[in-house]
Order: C-alpha cells, then sequence, then structure tokens
C-alpha cells in the first residue's frame, strides 16, 4: 500500500489531535471508531475502525473484521 507524503501527514496530525481529545498518553493504545473510511488504495470502508499503537496506525478495517486491544481507549462512535 502506497502513501502520499501529505496523507500521512494528515493521518499523524488526526492521531495526535484524538490523543489529545481522548486524553490519551503517547504510548497508549487507541481505537478510532470512524464510521466511513475513504482509502486510496482500495475501496471505502463502511462501520470503519482505526487502531493506534504507540502512535503508529496498526489495524484499518470493518468494525467486525478487526480485534480492538482490550485496553484501548475508543474514540467515536
Amino acid at each position: 500500500m502506497s502513501f502520499s507524503k501529505t496523507s500521512l501527514i494528515l493521518t499523524g496530525a488526526l492521531c495526535a489531535n484524538l490523543f489529545t481529545s481522548a486524553n490519551a498518553a503517547p504510548g497508549d493504545k487507541l481505537v478510532i471508531e470512524a464510521g466511513h473510511i475513504i482509502t486510496q488504495a482500495g475501496e471505502d470502508i463502511e462501520n470503519g475502525v482505526i487502531v493506534v499503537d504507540n502512535g503508529r496506525i496498526v489495524a484499518i478495517g470493518a468494525a467486525d473484521a478487526i480485534e480492538r486491544p482490550w485496553d484501548a481507549v475508543v474514540v467515536g462512535g
């Protein structure tokens, strides 16, 4: 999967903002219940979830297909 530099910067800024608004520390796990995710590489994802661990996106997909860490801060929904 290929991401443009702008996409990565915007994704990083979004994650940083969500960590701040969710009162999560930078090393924490975060689950973003995103609803509709627009991808560059394929089809859009409905009822989507993004999992961030230690500041890195580790999973993106449909809510029923993504394993959520039990100790994650949950945003959205």
